[in-house]
């Protein structure tokens, strides 16, 4: 219910104009080109005697060497680089193309982030991007072709993942870490929060001021980090497991079970309706590749966490400032390109809009 929610509140898009094309206005390039340097020779130096390539079956070892070596503030630095920068570079290489070379550089970065702590998604956000960036060029592009891919990717790993080491890859870089990790950490919170209390949002900064823990975690050494609790109690204490988990799950149901659900897709709504808001003038194109690593992480993250240590608020504040402005005389963009009597509205529904 609270997916068909959103999905409700998402599609209430009145037509506006959007930018044909894209080219990366030349302060924004720049900005964005120095800040992913310097975040990359920071995280490079932090964390040089620990880089090293891991097994995408064996990444732990590599991610309780990048916490043992984490402090505070290059937890920002690296959530930044990974899930901001990153796909930025990514997304203007991929969608300028005099800017190509933004394109391996920002893949170098998530390679990089990849060797810090063997996170799966620093490699599916880029392979997802480049895909989505390839795939929205065509025209007759529907949602039903983008369902109906995913659902053969699923027949294909059910019948070859023992015996093709790609579709093996593919299929846990892809199909675990976007539909089997969210539906099991939702079974394991709702087990543990169901019986011993819901958080009713008291984990989260600023609330826990005025709403206390529920009694079973109030001497818990693990409080208010729920995804190390879940895996403490599948786990056991010593095992160091941080089971992260999506808005529904950590901000939903362990929240406030059904209840919680509702409010977290009441909040998940109105970020994804600021999106579009702040948004509503950049050229769609660009726009749905950069949804990729917004989606994606709002798989893995609680939404608060999301707004404040991942980038989420960050992203409503690029759309808002680097948006293409618009003057009396005609659409003239940010960069300068006119098209004057070429105007093209947002198309209301997914099948025109990917018609690129």
């Amino acid at each position: 219910m609270g997916l068909i929610y959103i999905s409700s509140v998402s599609n209430l898009t009145l037509p506006r104009e959007r930018s044909r094309h894209f080219r990366a206005d030349g302060n924004l390039a720049t900005i964005v080109l120095f800040s992913f340097g310097l975040l990359s020779a920071g995280i490079y130096y932090a964390y040089s005697e620990i880089l090293q390539f891991s097994s995408v079956d064996d990444v732990y070892t590599q991610r309780f060497a990048a916490a043992d070596a984490t402090s505070g503030v290059m937890g920002y630095v690296r959530a930044y680089h990974s899930y901001f920068f990153c796909p930025l570079m990514v997304a203007i290489g991929l969608c300028d193309r005099s800017k190509i070379l933004f394109v391996p550089i920002g893949v170098a970065g998530f390679i990089l982030s990849y060797m810090v702590d063997a996170s799966k998604i620093s490699l599916v956000i880029p392979l997802i991007m480049i895909g989505a960036g390839i795939i929205f060029r065509f025209k007759g592009i529907r949602t039903y072709h983008l369902t109906a891919g995913l659902s053969l990717l699923c027949v294909v790993a059910t019948f070859f993942t023992q015996s093709v080491s790609f579709v093996r890859f593919v299929a846990d870089l892809v199909l675990l870490r976007t539909i089997a990790i969210p539906a099991q950490t939702f079974a394991q919170y709702f087990d543990t929060f169901h019986f011993k209390g819901y958080t009713w949002w008291s984990n989260i900064t600023g609330i826990n001021a005025i709403v206390p823990p529920p009694a079973a975690f109030q001497q818990d050494r693990f409080w208010p980090v729920l995804g190390q609790i879940v895996g403490a109690d599948y786990y056991g204490s010593d095992s160091r497991v941080n089971l992260n988990a999506n808005p529904f799950v950590g901000e939903g149901i362990a929240a406030g079970g059904p209840i919680g659900v509702i409010v977290v897709s009441v909040a998940i709504a109105i970020f994804l309706r600021a999106i579009d808001r702040t948004s509503s003038t950049w050229n769609l194109r660009v726009l749905l590749v950069l949804m990729v690593p917004i989606g994606l992480m709002l798989t893995n993250v609680h939404l608060s966490t999301y707004m404040i240590s991942f980038g989420g608020a960050a992203w409503l504040v690029l759309f808002r400032l680097a948006r293409p402005k618009w003057n009396l005389l005609g659409n003239v963009y940010r960069d300068g390109r006119s098209n004057i009597g070429n105007e093209r509205p947002l198309a209301v529904n997914f099948q025109q809009d990917t018609a690129l």
